[in-house]
């Protein structure tokens, strides 16, 4: 719950210039009214309308024309005070009600009475013309929000039900990241775009963002529901992917060098990008074979799998072109190639270029990785904490005798399971012995253990300044949160989380939090990474779907603890020392409890700088976007072996959707400034003549550009969202059966 500091400059993209909201103010509330205005990062505003009783003050008013007038002035003596005008909002209705259809009666019957109260019945928009009218100078608020003095913004749902968490991620990543903007690739190229397929995808996964889907505080039935539905979009996004690679890969010309096969890399993000690429490719019927790119360099590879007649490989693809793609071919060799190994393996530790990671076998596997740029050393890193859960879907909340539990001290089992010239993997594998679940009046963790394997699999790439890892967990016991630790030894005031459109700075001191009717929350979300760093250097932890992060600070420095799973039985509880109601009915939810086996990625980024400067938000969004190979027949083919059909600079601006107009045949390309000062964004198509507008995020022209020697130029404010209509020259689509991929 809560809300994005980005959200004003959103409303204003659709046309709408107000917000009538309850939750999400702190003590702020007191200075800004029940009015005020909000405003975005770039400077958007919006009028605010706080529901401070929350949006069912008046859920159902006496029949009685004399008790409804006394509720009527109980509610505007505790309103009108913080309101900027002499005005009130009495909301009649709330959850699961039906409509009070007496109200009109009583209504009529309070004017008869010529009290002092001018009472009338209305909607929103008739509450927010009298507020406009009246024309007040408004406070002005700036930033997200996440506050509770007056309603629980209930922060535990960013971590129930973790399952839920990632299925989202996956659907979202490959809708706007792969489908979609494939699909415009294909499109551009004379294809069809399955635009009824991609919608109908949208509305399954807009299904399971009803706020208590995605957040997992439903009963278990609604999210076996929200599984299939995430399902159904992956299966839709998947069959959209593979069918627009394949119309794209058959103009493409792989025939060159005396290939075997091809391997055709696509990149979706608008820089140029070096990067791991996977791909399984069918055997060849020859002894040994090379990779080549297409000036003929020989690629480093690194076979993963063969069985069956497949071959899984990775090697490192170089400058994939920005939204576009790169060729590379497979060809015989006389004899098995030989790669100079830029990795240093030992049985405890791998190296790149840029870090060093240690793993202490009597440490819990834990990691201490030496960045070899600066020599800064960070310790204790992956190290796993687990602590008892006596909350709810909606919080965490620890029991009164709470017992946690770590890795450290504890021996783990350490192996080279990879090595090679282009990846180094190490399998950390360890087993917690936790408490079963709480005890039975849930003042503290049960006495009986059960055993609960951990294995970690920490990956150094040849070139990559990430170190990936993947967590497999089982989780056999109930009633507890597990995370992650990564303590970088800064010290910082502050962290910055990466958000919608935006990467939000937060205080590391939460607030005192008197008069809360919830205590101050300490986790926060995050999108694709968390970032600490005291200005000379920093660590950045990267997720793939992991949403809720804590900062835990102390004499040494800042510990990042990344949620892997918190586990609950119950949809509310009544009795929480953290939030003073119930946040909901009171039902059992054992599938909430997420036992059995889990998959975590993530990845550590050390850095010199902070966040911005060192460009470590490149390797988060590359990290959670990878680069997606496909093998390709050699065929003849009119498209060059390497293109980019899209690209838009500088790294500074975010490519976050490339997709077909709604209502015109033209593309939209949607970008953000993640700066906090203006840039100029270049903006070039690979077809010679374009017409380009910007548009509101509703895709109503706003201003045409007017492109030079087939580059565009935008100035784009800080932090500033930018929608671009852009209409091209389609490429004719060929003759059946010209080529085939």
């Amino acid at each position: 719950f809560g809300h994005i500091a980005q959200l004003p400059q959103i409303l204003r993209g659709f046309g709408i210039d107000s917000f009538v909201f309850a939750r999400g103010l702190g003590d702020e509330g007191e200075r800004l009214k029940t009015e005020f205005l909000w405003e975005a990062p770039d400077g958007s505003t919006v009028l605010a309308i706080h529901l401070l009783k929350g949006y069912s003050n008046a859920k159902k008013i006496p029949s009685d024309p004399e008790k409804a007038l006394e509720f009527i002035s109980h509610l505007k003596d505790e309103l009108l005070p913080h309101s900027t005008g002499n005005y009130i909002l009495v909301m009649n209705g709330g959850d699961h009600t039906l409509p009070q259809q007496n109200l009109p009666d009583i209504v009529e019957k309070l004017k008869e009475m010529r009290n002092e109260l001018e009472i009338s019945i209305g909607g929103l928009e008739d509450y927010i013309r009298i507020v406009r009218s009246r024309a007040p100078k408004y406070d002005v608020y700036r930033g997200e929000l996440r506050g509770a003095r007056y309603r629980p913004l209930l922060p535990g749902v960013l971590s129930t039900r973790m399952y839920l968490k990632q299925m989202n991620w996956r659907a979202q990543v490959m809708l706007e990241n792969f489908a979609e903007p494939l699909a415009v690739f294909a499109w551009l190229l004379g294809f069809d775009y399955p635009q009824n397929l991609i919608r109908e995808a949208w509305r399954l996964l807009l299904q399971n963002h009803a706020h208590d889907s995605i957040y997992g505080c439903g009963v278990d039935e609604v999210h076996d529901e929200n599984v299939s539905r995430y399902e159904r979009v992956q299966q839709i996004a998947e069959s959209v992917i593979q069918e627009a690679v394949k119309d794209v890969s058959s103009r493409i010309k792989t025939s060159i060098d005396k290939a075997l096969t091809s391997i055709i890399v696509f990149n979706t993000l608008n820089w140029p990008r070096t990067d791991v690429a996977y791909v399984t490719i069918k055997k060849q019927g020859v002894q040994n074979f090379e990779l080549k790119d297409t000036f003929g360099k020989t690629i480093p590879y690194q076979i993963i799998h063969e069985e069956g007649g497949l071959v899984e490989l990775c090697f490192i693809a170089e400058d994939v072109p920005p939204c576009g793609y790169k060729t590379y071919m497979i060809t015989e060799a006389s004899q098995k190639p030989v790669f100079h190994v830029a990795l240093k393996v030992t049985e405890t530790s791998i190296e790149n270029q840029f870090f060093r990671v240690d793993v202490d076998p009597e440490n819990g596997g834990s990691l201490r990785v030496v960045d070899l740029r600066t020599r800064r050393v960070f310790k204790e890193l992956n190290l796993i904490e687990d602590s008892g859960d006596a909350g709810d879907e909606y919080n965490h909340s620890p029991p009164e005798n709470n017992t946690v539990i770590t890795s450290r001290r504890k021996s783990a089992k350490v192996e080279v399971i990879e090595r090679g010239p282009v990846k180094a993997t190490i399998k950390v594998a360890l087993t917690l012995k936790l408490p079963r679940s709480l005890s039975e009046d849930r003042k503290s963790r049960s006495l009986e253990v059960v055993d609960c394997p951990v294995e970690s699999r920490v990956t150094l790439y040849a070139g990559i300044p990430r170190i990936d890892i993947e967590t497999t967990v089982r989780n056999n016991v109930k009633d507890h949160r597990l995370r992650v630790l990564f303590p970088t030894n800064l010290k910082t005031d502050y962290v910055y989380a990466d958000s919608h459109f935006y990467v939000v700075r937060r205080s590391i001191q939460p607030p005192r939090g008197e008069k809360w009717v919830e205590k101050p929350s300490t986790t926060y979300p995050q999108l694709t990474f968390i970032d600490v760093s005291d200005g000379k250097a920093g660590l950045m932890i990267a997720n793939r779907g992991i949403p809720e992060y804590e900062v835990l600070a102390d004499e040494d420095g800042v510990t990042v603890a990344l949620t892997l799973l918190r586990c609950v039985g119950w949809l509310s509880l009544p009795d929480l020392p953290v939030r003073r109601e119930l946040a909901g009915p009171m039902i059992e939810t054992p599938k909430a409890q997420c036992l059995g086996d889990y998959i975590f990625n993530y990845s550590i980024i050390p850095h010199e700088g902070d966040w911005l400067t060192s460009k470590a938000y490149i390797q988060a969004r590359q990290f959670n976007v990878p680069l997606y190979a496909v093998e390709v027949e050699v065929h003849e083919g009119d498209l060059p072996p390497e293109l980019s059909f899209l690209s838009i600079a500088p790294e500074s601006l975010i490519l976050s959707a490339l997709k077909r107009a709604e209502r015109e045949d033209g593309l939209i390309a949607r970008f953000y400034n993640i700066e906090g000062k203006e840039v100029k964004a270049k903006i070039r198509s690979f077809t010679p003549r374009s017409m380009i507008w910007v548009t509101n995020l509703n895709e109503d022209r706003l201003e045409r550009l007017k492109p030079v020697d087939g580059e565009a130029t935008l100035n784009v404010g800080a932090h500033k969202i930018v929608t671009l209509l852009m209409k091209c020259d389609r490429s004719p689509k060929p003759s059946e059966g010209v080529v085939e991929a």
